[in-house]
């Protein structure tokens, strides 16, 4: 791809030029989704490595010294990629971890709380591990429990924290 075109394309994702940027997802899309597929993922889950590759494409596009010496489409499918694969390495060191079956917590009759205790049965053990690690402790303890989770910084823990919670407010609208 000549430097031009590559010009044009930072310039139509640096101005949030839709027609672009819906032409690139069509692009590159099915690509991430079936690296994800092929690699035990699912549609979700490629939905979420693509939108973690654009938006830090749209990030460094808003940098005017950043220049792509390669099609965006390049770009975003290794981006999706790594983030794919840094979830895989993520899970399996999730699940080498113990973690307590919400099950087994005593819930008591009439409670107030037991919508919560319904949503907590509910989620996957990564968010259950990951929320209940940021809320129970200091944020001095959460930055090194980010660290032992295998996130890069601060905000790669808070980014997967509002995920969660997003999934957690998934499950109460859908009761």
């Amino acid at each position: 791809m000549d430097p031009q075109q590559n010009n044009e394309w930072l310039l139509a994702l640096r101005t949030g030029d839709r027609p672009a940027c819906e032409a690139l997802y069509s692009e590159c899309f099915p690509a991430v989704e079936r690296m994800v597929l092929l690699r035990g993922g699912t549609r979700p889950d490629a939905e979420d490595a693509f939108q973690e590759a654009f938006m830090a494409l749209c990030q460094r596009a808003a940098d005017p010294l950043f220049r792509l010496t390669a099609p965006p489409s390049h770009f975003l499918i290794a981006a999706a990629r790594r983030q794919w694969l840094k979830r895989l390495r993520e899970r399996e060191r999730l699940s080498s971890q113990p973690l307590p079956d919400p099950a087994d917590c005593p819930e008591p009759a009439h409670s107030p709380l037991a919508p919560l205790y319904a949503v907590l049965k509910r989620l996957t053990q990564h968010c259950l591990l990951l929320l209940s690690k940021a809320f129970l402790l200091p944020k001095k303890q959460q930055e090194k429990v980010a660290e032992e989770l295998g996130y890069k910084n601060r905000h790669s823990f808070d980014n997967q924290k509002y995920k969660c919670l997003q999934q957690a407010r998934k499950i109460v609208r859908k009761g």
